[in-house]
């Protein structure tokens, strides 16, 4: 997530603090998932990279 991006986007009226503060939780809540290896979507795209990197040999 590029912080400075959504600060600007704050900033600029953009998005509200409400939707602001919404993507802060959410980017952190995806984050910890990732650190502990929960997060299905990103398991999904290694499995996939590995499936076509055998391909490719």
């Amino acid at each position: 997530m590029d912080t400075e991006e959504l600060e600007e986007a704050r900033k600029q009226g953009d998005i509200d603090q409400e939707l602001y503060e919404l993507a802060w939780y959410e980017a952190h809540r995806i984050t910890k998932r990732i650190q502990n290896n929960e997060f299905p979507l990103l398991n999904f795209v290694n499995e996939h990279k590995f499936l076509l990197e055998q391909k490719l040999k």
